[in-house]
């Protein structure tokens, strides 16, 4: 068998815990263990209770390590982000007005809306929930969760969370002239709805586009560098191991996850590889609400340009139509050509493992089938250290597993 790690995850929402018993969720951890041989399990209870701690003691007779699968900066546990407390996006109030934003944020047992890093009060609360978890249930570790910006699923406007509130603080310690960054956007927005397919193709990447903002993308990447390093440091005195959920390397600019500085903060790295789902992190979504975004800003630009010009900046091997994308997803080629990215961006400081979705979840709309599993393993075969499972092992049908370790064997 090919030396590979196997880990899963764990969501143990209303649902869930009304659907499955603890005995249900035993017996299919234990299935999936003599099927794989998985070495660990993400487990995230939005009301951590004795059923946590059942599930963490039966997973180490297992010898299964287990991780408190954390959300840091959206959905954290009995915490509400709403459009009246997260982090302020300039010139906008209303998730409707944002170009782009997948029609779900903002519903849901998860609604995708981040809190401003630097939020003092929440932070604590969240960190205080999660020093009690570790403490109640002996973890071997945490998984760190959406601790990032908003991404385009949430609207292009939203790249430019906390300009006007944190951003702008920091400016003034830093004698950086505010006004003069204020008018920035504006110019951006003006400029950007003239450009066409000519003026597209001059680009390489979104930090080319971005330039003028480098100042502001930088203080993102150390805020979300400041996070992960904060929850490390209490690891390390704990000795407990970090592993760290992160948007693919082209996405993670946008959401101030840089996977050179986070690399140097954990233990390993999960890269959200998705090539199928329809849910924020997964590339087709994020793919489509960022062209979508960008377009209705320049409606110049004509689709199979933008696509053009993505996948350049992505590194992948995108159609030239979003209908391809909505309809089959993107080609699974894209996992291998992301893990080879992202694992040159970080110099193989860390084992990266590659998260591909094999749920099947009517919220996420994700039909998964055997042969699309087999896809994902096709490409990923020979190059992959470790592949996970997402996003929640109730949901992903055993002969997936089977069809996981046939690959494998």
């Amino acid at each position: 068998i090919v030396s590979i790690v196997f880990s899963t995850q764990l969501f143990l929402g209303a649902e869930e815990k009304k659907s499955f018993s603890s005995a249900d969720i035993k017996d299919k951890i234990a299935r999936t263990k003599g099927t794989l041989d998985l070495k660990k399990l993400m487990i995230w209870d939005v009301n951590p209770s004795d059923l946590t701690k059942e599930i963490v003691d039966f997973c180490k007779k297992e010898e299964i390590e287990t991780y408190l699968w954390h959300p840091v900066l959206a959905d954290m546990n009995n915490i509400d982000v709403t459009i009246e407390n997260m982090g302020q996006i300039p010139f906008k109030n209303d998730l409707h007005q944002l170009s782009g934003i997948w029609d779900k944020i903002g519903l849901g047992e998860e609604n995708f809306l981040f809190m401003d890093p630097v939020n003092e009060i929440q932070n604590n609360e969240n960190y205080m929930n999660f020093t009690k978890a570790m403490k109640e249930c002996d973890f071997d570790g945490v998984f760190l969760d959406r601790m990032r910006y908003p991404s385009p699923a949430n609207g292009f406007e939203s790249i430019f969370s906390t300009f006007f509130s944190s951003y702008s603080s920091y400016c003034l310690r830093q004698n950086i002239d505010l006004q003069n960054e204020k008018g920035k956007i504006s110019r951006f927005y003006n400029e950007i709805r003239e450009w066409d397919d000519f003026k597209l193709d001059n680009f390489k990447n979104f930090e080319e586009i971005l330039e003028n903002f480098s100042s502001f993308f930088e203080y993102k990447k150390n805020q979300i560098y400041r996070k992960v390093k904060f929850y490390k440091q209490w690891a390390i005195k704990k000795e407990k191991k970090v592993g760290l959920d992160l948007l693919s390397s082209g996405l993670s600019f946008f959401t101030g996850q840089d996977y050179s500085l986070l690399s140097t903060e954990c233990d390993w790295i999960k890269d959200m590889t998705y090539c199928y789902g329809m849910g924020p992190a997964a590339l087709p979504l994020e793919i489509i609400c960022l062209t979508n975004g960008f377009r209705k800003l320049s409606p110049k630009i004509s689709e199979k340009a933008f696509l053009k010009f993505l996948g350049r900046h992505m590194g992948l091997e995108l159609p030239d139509n979003l209908l391809q994308i909505q309809n089959n997803g993107v080609d699974p080629i894209n996992a291998l050509l992301e893990l080879k990215k992202a694992n040159k961006i970080i110099d193989n400081k860390v084992p990266i493992y590659s998260g591909i979705e094999i749920v099947n979840s009517s919220y996420f709309s994700t039909k998964i089938t055997e042969e699309m599993v087999e896809a994902y393993m096709d490409s990923l075969l020979d190059n992959a250290k470790g592949i996970v499972a997402s996003w929640n092992i109730l949901h992903i049908p055993d002969n997936h597993f089977k069809a996981l370790e046939r690959r494998f064997r």
